[in-house]
């Protein structure tokens, strides 16, 4: 972590529910990044600090007044959440806002708060859940900005900006990026006796969550070692599987298993596949298309892709990503 933030700083009122997401959007189905424009006032001007004479500008992102949206693709779902930080540049926490997302798509301040900063440089940090209407990540202590509490099956989302000089009431825009895990698994046929008609249901074993955590500044999630015991449920899609799960550090495979149609019958077969961790690791932030065929009474892994977590759904259910 960045000895940046290890400085002592004055706790913020953590016991309120801190977060709130986003957005509006073009048509389209696929999303490469979440874009953020966060617009303030017109007017540049700020006011007096009593306590130091410093001078305090507004950084408004209350949706409410200014428009928020993404500049991609489909609208994330109503009451989304987001939270958004600002540290003095290698300093001290200075604020924090909570958003979530109403019926029309817009970023509203679930307190009607804003955002209060003398002049200076600061960082500021986002973190969301763009699947869902869980909160995100719940900070207890923010100089270290790490937080436990995750699950799989959610899609966080985060962003960072850099050393960014305040001194007016300015506009702000953020990119937000996936970086929880995409899992995606085609099935096909390939023998002359299979006829795969649909899909029926799915589960996963997946990573064990009582060690991940989720780092505001790194915008990263640390991978499990272990795995949970009871498997987890997959989202059928047409002729694929997904779903969304942490990042994972482990030498074995994922088993797969899944009800399927076949040639016409009114029941389903049930299959078992291994869904193997490539490199013993599934990243933060990547997205992981594995293929599968089922010929005759086996399943054979024919193909696997390894991209940037570019593409998904955003009313929850991920999609096919594009090969590279």
């Amino acid at each position: 972590m960045n000895n940046k933030h290890l400085h002592s700083w004055q706790t913020p009122n953590i016991f309120a529910p801190l977060f709130a997401l986003l957005l509006l959007a073009l048509s389209c189905n696929t999303i490469n990044e979440i874009n953020i424009a966060i617009t303030n006032p017109s007017d540049n001007g700020g006011s007096k600090d009593s306590t130091n004479n410093n001078q305090v500008y507004r950084v408004l992102f209350d949706a409410n007044v200014n428009s928020a949206f993404t500049r991609t693709v489909t609208p994330i779902q109503p009451n989304r959440h987001l939270s958004i930080y600002a540290f003095e540049y290698r300093g001290n926490f200075a604020d924090s806002v909570s958003y979530i997302t109403n019926s029309n798509d817009e970023l509203v301040s679930i307190y009607g708060d804003t955002m209060q900063l003398v002049s200076g440089n600061y960082e500021f940090y986002a973190v969301g859940v763009a699947n869902n209407e869980n909160l995100p990540p719940l900070f207890t202590n923010l100089s270290t900005g790490v937080a436990g509490g995750l699950s799989n099956g959610v899609d966080y989302i985060t962003s960072s900006i850099p050393d960014t000089s305040i001194n007016s009431n300015i506009t702000l825009s953020m990119t937000l990026n996936h970086v929880a895990v995409q899992l995606v698994v085609d099935v096909s046929s390939s023998s002359s006796k299979i006829v795969l008609d649909s899909l029926a249901a799915a589960t996963i074993v997946v990573p064990d969550t009582s060690s991940t955590q989720f780092s505001l500044f790194t915008s990263k999630i640390t991978s499990s070692t272990t795995l949970a015991s009871t498997p987890m449920a997959m989202n059928v899609n047409g002729s694929s599987f997904n779903q969304i799960i942490l990042p994972i550090n482990y030498d074995g495979d994922l088993e797969l298993s899944f009800e399927a149609y076949i040639n016409g019958q009114s029941t389903t077969q049930s299959y078992t596949a291994q869904i193997p961790i490539v490199g013993g690791v599934f990243s933060s932030g990547n997205s992981y298309l594995f293929e599968i065929e089922l010929n005759d009474n086996t399943v054979l892994l024919t193909n696997f892709t390894i991209n940037n977590w570019t593409e998904v759904n955003e009313s929850g259910t991920p999609i096919t990503p594009s090969s590279n």
